[in-house]
């Protein structure tokens, strides 16, 4: 296998991408300026050095704790509970929620071993005991899981 099928089966490996997308993505960074392909190869390499999961809210962040944690114009007093990092993102990009978050890093799923215990409930609960959160908005998937 060549340096280009290489790449193109690794970035069919990434979620929501097939071949065809994969090859016209690796085609595309073939023609693309070198700073691009250079500044994506090394953030790709630095990825799990450089970015980690907030100590107070769960979601990730490269400086901790995260920048809405750190945040003094946020309201304190609401937690925006929801289930992976990524969902933080998607719902500050409808700008509507200024408090703080709180990911749980995952769902409920019997059937995959994920009980209470490996979710980040505990310290949902500890910061809510710590005062002064008045509001706490469940955004988890409608799903059973959920």
């Amino acid at each position: 296998m060549n340096a280009l099928e290489r790449l193109i089966a690794n970035l069919a490996r990434l979620p929501g991408l097939g071949r065809k997308s994969a090859s016209r993505i690796a085609y595309h960074l073939l023609r693309a300026d070198e700073s691009l392909t250079r500044s994506l190869a090394e953030d790709l390499a630095t990825l799990h050095q450089t970015i980690r999961n907030c100590s107070v809210c769960g979601t990730y962040t490269d400086i901790d704790p995260c920048g809405i944690c750190t945040d003094s114009s946020r309201d304190r007093t609401s937690i925006c509970v929801v289930e992976e990092p990524r969902d933080v993102l998607t719902i500050e990009g409808i700008r509507e929620h200024r408090g703080l978050y709180h990911v749980l890093g995952g769902a409920i799923s019997p059937i995959d071993g994920v009980g209470p215990g490996n979710l980040r409930i505990a310290s949902l609960v500890e910061r809510v005991k710590s005062g002064g959160v008045r509001e706490l908005i469940v955004a988890t998937n409608p799903t059973v899981e959920g």
